[in-house]
């Protein structure tokens, strides 16, 4: 508390080289208002300031994720804060080591945006490294057992205040926190606006299939004679259907792609004025595209093959005439 300014602490834990051993907040578990808890610990190269977290219990800083909250990155990659910058070829050096880049934080104007994040696996190779660059002010380090911020969530927000009381009366050596400018809840709100997205977009995808099937049943009545002439002059269901899904494969398939490859071109093209933030990789853009794509081009394909059954079904035993 000597080494910070109250005023200036956020909830994500402020950036302090200060390394205590879990052992002394093992009383924490007997809180009953408690239910998550979370280590950080903070080490610097000189030109990073480096976070270790725990992905899998972590409640603040997993939200803010591009690639998503249940992303966790891959041990000996770090995960970068909006202000980083990054390489082309997404590496930092660190301690004189390169390590690749596997996550992106969105912008947050806090201290998160400037920071490097790794998991406590990717943190002890991080100290490994710094001994190694001739570096050991890290050395007694242990990110198993020591931290140097825990992170406190409650029940209830209304249980914050008691919280915050009983740690400072029951656990000793240690001062529990609260603040006001708390990443977290702005952390739990994106989440809730997030899910919402997502649900209004799947709505809309739906609507889309479903608009696609409508217009595959119209344009499929309009060949009707097509159709009752094939039959007329030999030709089986079956052939008739496996006709029906070529043409579907070519013209949604080639539709589909052709979009994908023109949305592609406008976004290299636009990229810098329209989306000078994007975070996900051309490889994971691609694979985005290539399976909304497949999707449309199977859709498609059904919806034809459906709507061609049904017209066959209606003109059996009937006779069309003007053909």
């Amino acid at each position: 508390m000597s080494k910070i300014s109250k005023d200036g602490l956020l909830m994500q834990g402020t950036p302090v080289e200060v390394y205590k051993n879990r052992s002394m907040l093992s009383r924490i578990d007997n809180c009953d208002h408690i239910s998550g808890l979370s280590w950080q610990i903070y080490i610097s190269d000189g030109t990073y300031k480096i976070t270790g977290y725990e992905p899998e219990t972590d409640f603040v800083i997993s939200p803010w994720l591009s690639e998503g909250s249940r992303f966790i990155p891959s041990e000996g990659s770090v995960v970068v804060g909006s202000g980083v910058s990054v390489p082309v070829n997404d590496r930092l050096t660190i301690f004189r080591k390169e390590w690749p880049v596997s996550g992106h934080l969105l912008e947050t104007g806090s201290e998160l945006d400037n920071m490097i994040f790794v998991s406590m696996d990717t943190l002890r190779m991080l100290i490994h490294a710094s001994e190694e660059a001739g570096n050991s002010n890290f050395l007694k380090i242990d990110p198993k057992t020591m931290f140097s911020a825990a992170l406190v969530k409650t029940d209830d927000k209304q249980n914050v205040e008691s919280v915050t009381n009983w740690i400072n009366i029951y656990i000793r050596k240690v001062t529990a926190i609260r603040s006001d400018e708390a990443l977290s809840k702005t952390a739990a709100d994106i989440q809730k606006h997030s899910a919402s997205v997502f649900c209004i977009a799947g709505v809309l995808w739906a609507v889309l299939l479903l608009a696609l099937l409508i217009v595959q049943s119209i344009l499929m009545k309009q060949r009707r004679k097509e159709l009752h002439f094939w039959s007329v002059i030999g030709a089986s269901r079956k052939k008739t259907e496996a006709v029906i899904l070529r043409e579907a494969f070519i013209t949604h398939g080639c539709g589909v792609f052709a979009g994908i490859f023109v949305s592609f071109m406008l976004y290299f093209l636009l990229r810098e004025k329209l989306f000078p933030e994007t975070v996900l990789s051309v490889s994971a853009l691609i694979l985005i595209s290539l399976g909304v794509g497949l999707v449309m081009t199977a859709v498609g394909c059904l919806s034809a093959c459906a709507a061609e059954r049904n017209v066959l079904k209606s003109t059996e035993g009937r006779m069309l005439l003007n053909i």
